[in-house]
């Protein structure tokens, strides 16, 4: 994260020049600089200070309809004075007097002058909701419903009493605030990226013992704290505790829940046998299962001892069709042969020598028997049935977001992992990303600790803006840069140094690393600023030389950071 810094263009990049993010944070501001709850502008803190310097002096304050008829013109003086070019006035202006459509609340990547409509329109809210206030409390009193039209006498002490807010104090309110908002953007060259890695590195050595959360409700154990972070920052494959949080199309039944809990939990032949038992006689042997239908009852399965004996031969035991005969309602048998079963290598090899021996086969096959899923997804653990608000839910612990998601009950559309790589796998590199994040702040809330949102979104957009999900080990980095002396910096550093010298690399010096490594100015801060000099002579010209004892009158800079003017 070291390297990405913001540039003149609004965009966060990296010292390769790599866009990263179009706009820091989606809205451009720089999070050192909000106030109260990553908000960029304390509005009741700011109404406050307005309403104590500039006094009322009995002058009415302003009521829902007056209001309505002042705070465009408002908002655009106000836009004006804070130097908001024109254009993306006019933007600002339609976002904040129009309200949001459900297909804009879906867009997750704002522009700067969406991001800025929708502060404007909150503040046109505050004012609003002042105003709305001022009207209830006028009321009370015993004024009108007219009474800001009316030319009804209101006294000092009601105006007192009333509060809101004068046309004066508006005006100066909403020119504060949007001005304050202006700087608040994240200036050029800003190292957003160090600022980030230290904002989610620091809280996390008050978690280190924190490492398991117990979630009441749903009685499951999740892994929290830093191994957690680890987990999510090097995008590991496998991880710990991988549980996807399930919607379902009827939210209000427990009934319905627990049948799409059948569906999705995996059900073993076990589960649901009343006994798996060998039969050994002189004529022939043979396992003989006996379907339990009460268990299955109580499961909400929809099977029947077809469909079991179906999956069985569907199962990687091989067993042939005519060795499988069903004897009764809840019953079936399983005839043993002279064929060896198993499911690996070395105990086909083991199997081969005992295939004479009917007592070894047949205990083979009542020990695997049990284990064979007849119901369900097989890479799912367990699945559990979660309340919240009278809603039902359910917690998938496992994986196979896809297959689960196609399950019968289920909204896929409102379907999400904590797994970063598998929502990569089903979703895409979008749903990656957006997990990232969640997943970020999920962690550091659970431990009682907040970072700003736009650290997050930072982290996820530098792990994401390959295409592909790149943890940030010695792997990843790899793949997202090419200097030589920032891989060394990181881990390995005689074999990163010894393989560059063997297939000569060359390494350019415009990283953070590389250049506190050469001793040279970083490309961050005032280190971005770059001076192009006119050189009278050329590119090809000839430098005057000093002659001994004298020095040149004429002093030039090194020649890469030469370009002449044409």
């Amino acid at each position: 994260l070291r390297s990405s810094s913001a540039q003149y263009d609004g965009t966060v990049r990296n010292s390769s020049s790599n866009i990263v993010q179009l706009v820091y944070g989606d809205d451009g501001l720089d999070p050192v600089l909000m106030e109260g709850s990553s908000s960029p502008v304390d509005t009741k803190r700011v109404m406050k200070q307005v309403q104590a310097v500039i006094p009322r002096r009995g002058e009415a304050p302003l009521g829902p309809s007056m209001l309505s008829d002042c705070i465009e013109e408002v908002l655009a003086d106000a836009l004006k004075a804070a130097d908001v070019l024109e254009s993306e006035r006019d933007d600002v202006l339609r976002e904040a007097m129009t309200e949001p459509s459900e297909d804009e609340s879906l867009v997750q990547s704002d522009g700067r002058s969406r991001a800025m409509g929708n502060f404007v329109r909150k503040l046109r809210e505050f004012c609003d909701g002042v105003a709305l206030e001022t009207d209830k409390k006028a009321k009370q009193l015993g004024y009108g419903a007219d009474w800001e039209t009316a030319d009804s006498d209101i006294t000092p002490i009601d105006i007192e009493l009333m509060g809101g807010l004068t046309r004066a104090q508006l005006v100066e309110l909403v020119a504060t605030c949007v001005r304050k908002y202006c700087a608040k953007r994240v200036e050029p060259g800003s190292a957003v990226g160090a600022v980030g890695a230290q904002s989610i590195g620091e809280p996390g050595t008050q978690m280190t013992l924190k490492t398991f959360h117990f979630a009441g409700v749903a009685s499951m154990n999740v892994t929290l704290g830093v191994p957690r972070i680890k987990e999510i920052i090097n995008a590991s494959k496998n991880i710990s505790t991988p549980i996807i949080t399930v919607k379902l199309e009827n939210d209000h039944d427990e009934t319905a829940a627990r049948m799409v809990k059948a569906r999705i939990e995996k059900t073993t032949l076990g589960d649901v046998a009343k006994h798996v038992r060998s039969v050994l006689s002189s004529r022939r042997s043979y396992i003989e299962v006996e379907l339990d239908s009460e268990a299955i009852s109580n499961l909400q399965l929809k099977i029947d001892v077809q469909s079991v004996v179906t999956k069985v031969l569907s199962s990687k035991l091989k067993i042939a069709d005519h060795e499988v005969r069903v004897t009764g309602k809840y019953k079936f048998v399983v005839l043993v042969n002279g064929q060896a079963r198993s499911r690996s290598a070395a105990a086909e090899a083991e199997a081969a020598k005992l295939s004479n021996n009917p007592f070894f086969k047949l205990q083979s096959l009542r020990a695997a028997l049990p284990q064979v899923i007849i119901k369900g997804i097989g890479s799912v653990e367990r699945a559990v049935i979660n309340q919240e608000d009278g809603k039902y839910n359910l917690l998938v612990e496992g994986t196979n977001m896809c297959e689960v998601m196609g399950t019968e009950g289920v909204c896929g559309e409102q379907t999400t992992t904590n797994h970063v790589m598998e929502a990569e796998k089903t979703l895409g590199i979008e749903a990656a990303r957006s997990t990232i994040i969640s997943q970020v702040e999920f962690t550091m809330n659970s431990h009682g600790m907040s970072i700003d949102r736009r650290h997050s979104m930072l982290l996820a957009d530098v792990m994401t803006y390959k295409g592909e999900v790149l943890g940030i080990t010695r792997f990843g980095i790899a793949k997202m840069k090419e200097s030589v002396l920032m891989l060394a910096s990181f881990e390995k550093t005689t074999d990163h140094l010894y393989d560059a010298a063997l297939h000569g690399r060359v390494d350019k010096i415009d990283g953070v690393s590389e250049s506190i490594i050469m001793g040279m100015p970083a490309p961050v801060g005032s280190g971005t600023f770059k001076l192009v000099m006119h050189d009278e002579h050329g590119p090809t010209a000839s430098r005057p030389r000093a002659r001994k004892g004298k020095t040149s009158k004429q002093m030039f800079v090194d020649e890469p950071f030469i370009e002449p003017l044409t």
